[in-house]
């Protein structure tokens, strides 16, 4: 099932011009979007073997209900993560159809989006998430068949879903994970 994209219009479909990266969808889709922390008190970084039990655990049950294990989806990444180690296992390639990545809002364009067809594996996928937790690598995962990504960062991930209702479920059942903060960051 590890194929390269052959066509993004699934992208535009559900995100229209949105960059795949947690920020852009963030400003562009709050109304389905909703963070969670990696670690307890919002603690940014693993410091010891525990920390980076809890971040998996937190990160495998969400993400798994997000996008079901063995679901097709895409994994995106900007050119500037392509070549990342985390990144070996697979078949990325260009994505020429997606907007082009812009680090920051503010900043200028820098390449594009590199992707691969996937059946999501959490497992297979902890190399990635390791990276992204130590904000040595960037990616977001897209679930084929529903409205929903995910997008791990340093400090947590974060997720779009189909609708309100959807979200303000997922964000009653993960309640421990969130922010403190009224606007959720």
């Amino acid at each position: 099932m590890d194929q390269p994209i052959d066509d993004v219009e699934w992208w535009r479909r559900r995100y229209s011009d949105t960059q795949p990266v947690g920020w852009a969808l963030r400003h562009s889709f709050p109304d389905r979007w909703f963070r969670i922390h990696s670690l307890p008190e919002a603690r940014r970084y693993p410091n010891d073997d525990s920390d980076w039990e809890t971040l998996l655990d937190r990160h495998r049950a969400v993400s798994n209900e997000v996008i079901p294990t063995g679901s097709p989806c895409y994994l995106i990444t900007p050119w500037s993560c392509a070549k990342d180690g985390c990144f070996a296992e697979y078949p990325l390639r260009l994505i020429e159809a997606l907007p082009v990545f812009r680090p920051q809002e503010d900043e200028p364009p820098t390449g594009g989006y590199f992707g691969a067809r996937i059946e999501w594996d959490f497992d297979r996928f902890e190399p990635v998430l390791r990276a992204a937790a130590r904000w040595e690598s960037l990616s977001c995962i897209v679930s084929e068949d529903r409205l929903c990504a995910y997008a791990p960062y340093d400090g947590g991930a974060d997720l779009f879903l189909p609708d309100t209702s959807t979200r303000d479920a997922l964000k009653e059942r993960f309640a421990e994970y969130l922010s403190e903060r009224e606007d959720g960051l």
